[in-house]
């Protein structure tokens, strides 16, 4: 049987606001992670850097950068995840 074309209409509407749905809450997740990481790293490297320890300032700063795009990865991830499941791949 064939379906009205305002069904499926509707059902790739509720597709497409699902995407959108999550594509924002990935963003929010995203800033929220950089930001959770970013306050604390820049504090720490700024008290190295003034305790004359410049080396251990650029080994946190690049710690903090490898966490970050840890928890990016983990986010884009949940992001390819949600929408294989949104468009049924």
């Amino acid at each position: 049987l064939e379906e009205f074309p305002v069904k499926k209409w509707l059902r790739r509407n509720a597709a497409a606001e699902e995407a959108r749905r999550r594509k924002e809450l990935f963003w929010n997740r995203f800033s929220a992670a950089v930001v959770r990481w970013h306050r604390p790293v820049t504090v720490l490297n700024i008290l190295l850097q003034r305790s004359g320890r410049e080396e251990q300032a650029l080994l946190t700063t690049i710690a903090g950068l490898v966490v970050v795009l840890f928890i990016v990865t983990q986010q884009i991830g949940e992001l390819f995840e949600s929408v294989k499941r949104i468009f049924n791949l």
